[in-house]
């Protein structure tokens, strides 16, 4: 899907039919999607955990942090994969992947490594840089 939805020209057909591309788009799916379940899992696993009146754990808590995190670094990849992939072409504004580019850059900036590194340290037995997380 991730070619289909480049839009129209000559990106998208070059895309279709190199090789490379068809495989980093293929993983770039793949990532994708599986950072899309574990996160709609751990969402799910908390609500249903709210919902029995029971407070969520520091590593359900993080889990759930790890889900989103893991998700939108996902989706930097497969974005930052297809405006490569597009040339040229991705740099203007009547691209919808030069939007969709701008776009992830920001959620970039807001969820980056430090995210990440939260996880390790609560995975480590260290108390988390973040403070919602610990409440």
């Amino acid at each position: 899907s991730s070619c289909r939805s480049w839009g129209g020209g000559s990106a998208r057909r070059a895309c279709r039919w190199l090789r490379s591309a068809q495989g980093k788009v293929g993983r770039a799916e793949g990532a994708l999607r599986s950072s899309r379940a574990y996160l709609f899992d751990r969402i799910l696993a908390g609500w249903e955990r709210a919902l029995a009146g029971r407070e969520l754990t520091l590593e359900e808590k993080t889990e759930m942090l790890l889900g989103g995190v893991q998700a939108i670094d996902a989706s930097v990849k497969a974005v930052e994969f297809a405006f490569s992939a597009a040339g040229t072409t991705a740099i203007y504004k009547r691209s919808r992947l030069e939007q969709h580019f701008r776009d992830i850059q920001v959620l970039k900036g807001f969820f980056s490594e430090s995210r990440f590194e939260t996880v390790g340290q609560v995975s480590l037995g260290l108390p988390p840089d973040l403070g919602f997380v610990a409440l």
